[in-house]
């Protein structure tokens, strides 16, 4: 403020006043056209209804002040604009609203993390974390320190309260869109890094490395830092000739400090002890009655399971059992397939943040909902038939309960947003009811 105030006494000892006030003005259209411009071509462009427009400004110069100040819009010195445009399909309001209200620049930044869907609290990093389902029902994922503290996989909420206490557990609802985009920019980042990338699910990839002549170590800490630099999620890698040993090493390079995130057993004579360290009800293909009846007769460990005899491992766990004991033998039985079998369907659910009774406001949901479907449906070069949508009230509440659902069929089929989207609205109108209160 000093540098402006002398700056302005400069301008008037130049006797160049009207020169600096023509300037000023003249730098205010040309921004403003340059807005413009840009305004214009976003309502031309197929993203007009999925971009949030994020306005700020601070021209330091306000005409007819005594002197330079920080000042803007003809009001008041350290006054900025800040103007906030979210389409309706995103949750927008389509009325303007103005806040006079004073507001930091840097309370924005939460704003827009949630308004583009981006990863936050990183504060959180190294602290034990619980996501709940949809309803906040049940535990659907537990960082690596929540599980020492045996929090279960879909264990309900209500038997580990005092656990999240007594160790100070951060709890969070889950937000499956938000999931479900940092997932595929994590793909996108693991496509680049190898020849085949096969994604297993929400949060595994395989990723086939024939060929790779690069020290396999070295490869999978590049693979581990581009993924942290590019997307923040940290992941653990397991490399081995075949997927579920593969499985067995990404285990431990999850658990385990010593091994920087990366465990390599592709001809390591710690492959045997890697067995001996993983309980056989942690094998991937081997479920809860499979562990029982293995626990039953002495198998504990996948190396236990190893050394059983073909004859009863075929006799007691069939075909599949016998493929996946061949797979820990460093046996490669399920092969590489680069295209996975596309899905049947299509879910897009989110819990809200607190109930919702309008039913505007639920139409701004479900246009989003819909609208990432849609784009789910685009990418796997799918077509859609029909379309149910559900709204549901808190059955744990004592309120009045209400969670109808209707069917809306799409004739012909289509991947198209807007009738999508037009379907949803449809079926959701169709089911809406007042008076009660919605949770999601």
């Amino acid at each position: 403020r000093r540098m402006a105030a002398q700056a302005g006494g400069i301008i008037r000892q130049s006797g160049k006043w009207k020169e600096a006030v023509q300037a000023c003005l003249a730098a205010d259209s040309f921004a403003d056209a340059c807005v413009g411009h840009v305004l214009n071509a976003l309502e031309k462009s197929p993203h007009r209804d999925n971009t949030i427009v994020v306005l700020w400004g601070d021209h330091g110069y306000d005409v007819g002040e005594k002197k330079f100040a920080k000042s803007a819009l003809w009001e008041q010195t350290t006054r900025t604009p800040l103007i906030i445009h979210v389409p309706k399909k995103l949750g927008g309001n389509p009325k303007v609203n103005t806040c006079k209200r004073p507001v930091s620049l840097l309370d924005i930044y939460p704003t827009l993390i949630e308004l583009c869907g981006l990863p936050k609290n990183p504060k959180l990093d190294g602290r034990p974390v619980i996501i709940l389902s949809s309803n906040d029902g049940c535990a659907i994922a537990r960082s690596n320190e929540a599980k020492v503290f045996g929090v279960k996989m879909a264990q309900p909420l209500y038997q580990f309260t005092d656990i999240v206490k007594k160790h100070d557990i951060q709890v969070l609802s889950g937000n499956f869109h938000l999931y479900t985009d940092m997932s595929n920019r994590v793909m996108q980042v693991l496509a680049d890094m190898a020849p085949v990338a096969q994604q297993y699910s929400i949060d595994e990839c395989f990723l086939d490395i024939t060929g790779i002549a690069n020290d396999l170590d070295e490869f999978g800490q590049s693979v581990r830092a581009k993924v942290k630099q590019w997307t923040g999620i940290p992941v653990g890698i397991g490399i081995a000739e075949t997927k579920t040993l593969a499985k067995v090493a990404n285990r431990i390079a999850k658990t385990s400090e010593k091994s920087r995130g990366v465990v390599n057993l592709v001809g390591s004579q710690w492959r045997k002890k890697a067995l001996e360290m993983t309980e056989v009800g942690d094998v991937w293909g081997i479920g809860k009655q499979f562990t029982k009846k293995l626990n039953r007769n002495g198998v504990k460990t996948a190396l236990d399971l190893t050394n059983q005899p073909d004859g009863w491992i075929r006799k007691e766990m069939g075909v599949g059992g016998l493929r996946t004991v061949r797979e820990l033998r460093n046996e490669d039985c399920i092969g590489f397939e680069n295209i996975p079998k596309p899905k049947q369907t299509t879910l897009v659910s989110r819990s809200f943040g607190k109930t919702v009774t309008e039913l505007d406001d639920l139409i701004n949901a479900v246009s989003v909902f819909a609208t990432t479907a849609a784009l789910d449906i685009r990418k796997a070069n799918l077509v859609s038939s029909a379309i149910s949508v559900f709204i549901e009230t808190n059955r744990f509440s004592n309120g009045p309960q209400y969670a109808p659902s209707r069917v809306v069929e799409l004739a012909p089929a289509t991947y198209n947003t807007k009738h999508i989207v037009g379907a949803a609205i449809q079926g959701l109108k169709d089911v809406y009811r007042e008076g009660f209160k919605f949770k999601r």
